[in-house]
C-alpha cells in the first residue's frame, strides 16, 4: 500500500505514527515469532461446541428443506383435491370400496356387486333426478366454500398485517399517489379474475395431472418483464445523458422462455381443435385468458433499479418506501370480495351447484344450505355390471343398474382438508421466510420449491395407480366419494404424447429460468419481510409458484459506492451531536445502513472485567475496518455493512478532590482509560518493515448537563463514547441510564432529520 493510501485511510486522530518507532532489524533477521493470544471467555470454544454447531447447522438445512417441500406438496395436493370435487362435465365415476363392513360405507345388499360413485345422475328422472342433483349440488357447494376460505385466509392475513403496521408503525399522512394506487389495483384485479377463471372454469374440467402440469405456465407477464430487465441503463462516462447496455445472451434465453410460456397460453388450447387425441375442454378460450391474467400479480418482483421500464420502478420504490401497507389495506378486502363474486358468477353460469337442473334454486343450495353442506347429506352409488334387458318395450342394450344412496356423516372431511391446506401453506411461507433470513435459501428454499411440481405429479400418478388397483387402499382416511380426478394413464409414455403432456417439460424448464433468481439471493442477513417478498403475504391456492414468483429479485434497495462515499463525508460523530445539517428531508439509500449502538453500564468493575469488554470492542473494530476498507478503496459495496458505536454509561463517575477543591473522575474511570490504551498495541501497521504501532490519542472531552463525555476513535474508525454521570447533577433514582438509552441514543440522535428519514433510520437502528 502506498503512503498516500495509508494516510488517506487513517486521516483522523486515532493513531500516532511518530511514537513507539522500533529500530530497524537487519535484513537477515526479519523473522518474528508472534505468541498466540490466550483464549478466554467467549473466545474459548471446545471441539464439542464446534461439532455441535455444525450438527445444528446441518439440522437447520435439512429440517427447513423437509418442512418446505412437504408442506408445499400437501398444500398443493389439497388445492387440487378440492378443485377435483367441483367438476361439472365428464368427471369419471370413482370405484366404490364395498369390501370392509367396518369402514362405515358398506352396502350389505350389494356385497357381490361391482359399484361406483355416480357423479352425473344420468340414470334418474323426475323427482329422483332432482334429489340426485340436489345431493351433488350440496357436495360441490361445500368444496366451493373451502376454495374460497383457502384463498381468503392469506388475504385476511395481509389485511391484518397492513392494518397493524398502518396503525402502529406507519406515518398516516403517507398515502400512495393516485396513479400508483390505480396501477396496483388494476394488476391485482386482473390477477383475481385470472385466478377465479383458472380455479373454477379451467382446472375442474381437466384431470388432476393435466391441471397440475398447466400451472407451470402462469409466468407469462414475469417472463416478459424479465426480458426487459436485460436492458440496463447507466449514466454516461461524461456525465451527460444515459447509456443503455443490453445483455444479449440472457435476453435470448428470456425470449425462449417467453415462447415456452406462450405455448402453455396459446398452443394447448389450439391443440383442442387440430389434435383429435387431445382431451377436449368445454371452455378452451378460458385457458389463455386465465393464464395471462393470473401472472399480473408478480410484476413487482421483476421490476429492478436502472433496468426495464423506468416508471414501473418509481411505482415500486414508492410502495417500498411509503405506501405499500396503506395500499394493501384497501386492496386485500377488494380481492376477497371480487374472488367471491367471481366464484358465485361462474358457479351460477356453469351450473356447478344445480347440476344444470332448472328445478333447483342456486341460492337455496349455496347460501341457505351452507351448514347442511358441511353436515349430513348423501351421494349415490350405482352398479357397474350391465344386464341386457329383454323386455321389448325397453330399448335394446339399455343398462339396467341399481342405485344406492350412501349417507355422509359428520366427519367434516372437507373442513379437515381446508385446515390442512391453510396450515401447510402458512408453514411453507414461514419457513421460506426463515430460510431467506438466515441465508440458507439455495438448498432449503429454492431446491425444495423447485421440486414441488415434479414430486406432486409423481405422488399423484402413484396414488391414482394404487386406487385403480385397489379401491379400498385409502378408505381409512378418505371416503369413497372423494379423490382426485385421475387420468386414464394406461402406458404413461403414450398418455404423455397423446395428451400433449410432453409440453410440461418446456413449461417447467422455462419456469425454473424465470425464477432462477431464488437461487442467488441478494437480501441481507435477517432481512425484513419487505426485503424478502414483494407482496405482503402469499397466494394460498398455488403456494409453491407464489413463493417463487414473489421472492424479490433485487433484495433491498442497493447501496451504491458513490452514496457510501457521500455518506462517509457527513457521518462525523461531532456533527451528529452538535450540528443540524441541511437537506435532510429526502430518504436516502444510506439511511438503510444498519446502525448498532452497543451499550454498557459501568460502576465499580474490576480491571479484568474491563479487559474482556475492550477485547470484544477491538475485535468488532477489526471487522468494521475490513468492511470499510473494502468499500473505500476497492469500490466494493458490502450490503452487510454496518455502523458501530459503543456507549459506556458510567454511574457515579466523579469524586471531589479536597486539595484541588474541584471534581475529578474517580479511580474506575482512570482504570478504564488506562486499560483502553493498553490494548492499542494489538493493531500494527500493514507494512511490517516499518514496524509502526498505532497508539490511540487521548480522548476528546466534552462537558454535558449530566456530567461529561469522553470520545475515543479506535484504529478501525469505530468510536467509544463514555458518558460520565455526576450524581450531584442527576436526581437520585431517576433511571438515568434508561433515559440515555431511549431518549438520547434513539431519540435525540434522530431529531436532526426529517420525519421520513427518522422513520427509515429508526427501522435500521
Amino acid at each position: 500500500m502506498s503512503s498516500s493510501d495509508s494516510e488517506d485511510f487513517t486521516d483522523d486522530d486515532s493513531y500516532d505514527e511518530t511514537s513507539n518507532l522500533q529500530p530497524e532489524e537487519p535484513k537477515w533477521n526479519r523473522f518474528k515469532e508472534i505468541p498466540k493470544d490466550t483464549e478466554s471467555g467467549s473466545e474459548a470454544e471446545s471441539t464439542l461446541l464446534k461439532n455441535a454447531e455444525k450438527l445444528l447447522l446441518m439440522f437447520s438445512y435439512t429440517f427447513t428443506f423437509l418442512i418446505i417441500i412437504c408442506a408445499s406438496i400437501v398444500a398443493k395436493g389439497c388445492t387440487f383435491f378440492m378443485i377435483s370435487q367441483i367438476s361439472t362435465a365428464d368427471r369419471t365415476n370413482l370405484p366404490f370400496c364395498n369390501g370392509n363392513p367396518d369402514s362405515g360405507y358398506f352396502i350389505f345388499e350389494a356385497q357381490e356387486k361391482n359399484l361406483e360413485v355416480d357423479f352425473h345422475c344420468s340414470g334418474f328422472s323426475g323427482a329422483q333426478k332432482d334429489d340426485c342433483d340436489f345431493s351433488l349440488g350440496v357436495e360441490r357447494s361445500v368444496w366451493l366454500w373451502c376454495l374460497f376460505f383457502a384463498f381468503s385466509a392469506p388475504n385476511l392475513g395481509t389485511f391484518l398485517r397492513s392494518l397493524r403496521i398502518w396503525l402502529f408503525k406507519y406515518q398516516k399522512n403517507k398515502v400512495p399517489s393516485l396513479i400508483t394506487f390505480l396501477f396496483v389495483l388494476t394488476m391485482e384485479i386482473l390477477h383475481i379474475v385470472g385466478l377465479s377463471m383458472l380455479v373454477f372454469i379451467v382446472l375442474p374440467e381437466m384431470d388432476s395431472l393435466r391441471a397440475m402440469v398447466l400451472t407451470s405456465g402462469i409466468a407469462l407477464i414475469p417472463s416478459i418483464l424479465l426480458l426487459l430487465t436485460r436492458i440496463e441503463r447507466k449514466e454516461a462516462e461524461n456525465g451527460k445523458g444515459t447509456k443503455v447496455k443490453i445483455h444479449w445472451i440472457f435476453a435470448i434465453i428470456d425470449v425462449i422462455a417467453i415462447l415456452c410460456q406462450l405455448s402453455a397460453v396459446l398452443l394447448w388450447p389450439l391443440l383442442q381443435w387440430i389434435n383429435e387425441s387431445t382431451s377436449s375442454h368445454p371452455h378452451p378460450w378460458a385457458i389463455p385468458v386465465s393464464l395471462a391474467l393470473i401472472s399480473c400479480a408478480w410484476w413487482e418482483t421483476y421490476v429492478v433499479q436502472d433496468c426495464g421500464i423506468e416508471w414501473m420502478w418509481y411505482m415500486k420504490r414508492e410502495l417500498i418506501e411509503t405506501s405499500r401497507y396503506f395500499t394493501y389495506l384497501i386492496i386485500s378486502p377488494i380481492k376477497i370480495v371480487l374472488f367471491f363474486s367471481m366464484m358465485i358468477l361462474i358457479a351460477f353460469l356453469n351450473g356447478t351447484v344445480t347440476n344444470n337442473n332448472e328445478n333447483l334454486d342456486f341460492f337455496d343450495i349455496f347460501f341457505q344450505g351452507f351448514l347442511t353442506s358441511f353436515g349430513n347429506h348423501t351421494y349415490n352409488v350405482r352398479e357397474v355390471e350391465e344386464t341386457v334387458v329383454t323386455n321389448p318395450a325397453v330399448q335394446e342394450g339399455f343398462s339396467q343398474k341399481a342405485y344406492y344412496p350412501v349417507a355422509i356423516n359428520d366427519k367434516l372431511n372437507s373442513v379437515y382438508v381446508l385446515i390442512i391446506q391453510i396450515a401447510c401453506a402458512y408453514g411453507a411461507y414461514i419457513f421460506s421466510k426463515f430460510a431467506s433470513k438466515v441465508q440458507i435459501q439455495s438448498f432449503s428454499f429454492a431446491f425444495p420449491s423447485t421440486l414441488v411440481i415434479p414430486a406432486s405429479i409423481l405422488l399423484l400418478v402413484t396414488g391414482c395407480g394404487g386406487r385403480a388397483n385397489d379401491s379400498c387402499i385409502f378408505i381409512d382416511f378418505l371416503p369413497n366419494n372423494l379423490f382426485f380426478e385421475c387420468p386414464d394413464l394406461g402406458d404413461f409414455l403414450s398418455y404423455s404424447w397423446d395428451e400433449d403432456i410432453w409440453l410440461f417439460f418446456l413449461w417447467f424448464i422455462s419456469f425454473i429460468w424465470i425464477t432462477i433468481h431464488i437461487w442467488f439471493p441478494r437480501s441481507t442477513r435477517l432481512a425484513s419481510t419487505e426485503q424478502i417478498f414483494s407482496a405482503p403475504w402469499y397466494e394460498g391456492l398455488f403456494i409453491d409458484q407464489s413463493l417463487m414468483l414473489n421472492r424479490r429479485k433485487d433484495g433491498d434497495l442497493q447501496l451504491k459506492i458513490e452514496e457510501f462515499r457521500e455518506y462517509e463525508k457527513s457521518s462525523d460523530l461531532d456533527q451528529d451531536y452538535e450540528v443540524f445539517p441541511e437537506g435532510l428531508g429526502k430518504i436516502r439509500n444510506t439511511d438503510k445502513i444498519t446502525k448498532i449502538y452497543a451499550c454498557a453500564t459501568m460502576w465499580h468493575e474490576t480491571k479484568e472485567e474491563m479487559q474482556e469488554m475492550i477485547k470484544s470492542l477491538f475485535r468488532i473494530d477489526e471487522d468494521y475496518c475490513a468492511r470499510r476498507f473494502n468499500q473505500k478503496f476497492f469500490s466494493y459495496v458490502d450490503q452487510d455493512y454496518y455502523e458501530w458505536e459503543t456507549h459506556i454509561l458510567f454511574d457515579d463517575a466523579f469524586t471531589r478532590d479536597d486539595q484541588a477543591k474541584e471534581k475529578v473522575v474517580n479511580q474506575f474511570v482512570k482504570m478504564l482509560v488506562e486499560t483502553l490504551h493498553e490494548y492499542a498495541h494489538f493493531y500494527q501497521d500493514k507494512d511490517e518493515d516499518e514496524g509502526i504501532k498505532y497508539v490511540i490519542k487521548p480522548c476528546k472531552k466534552y462537558p454535558t448537563p449530566y456530567g461529561g463525555r469522553l470520545v475515543w476513535t479506535l484504529p478501525g474508525k469505530t468510536k467509544i463514547v463514555c458518558h460520565l454521570k455526576d450524581k450531584e447533577k442527576i436526581r437520585h433514582k431517576k433511571r438515568w441510564s434508561q433515559c440515555m438509552y431511549m431518549y438520547y441514543l434513539l431519540g435525540f440522535r434522530l431529531m436532526n432529520f426529517d420525519i421520513d428519514r427518522q422513520v427509515e433510520i429508526a427501522k435500521n437502528t
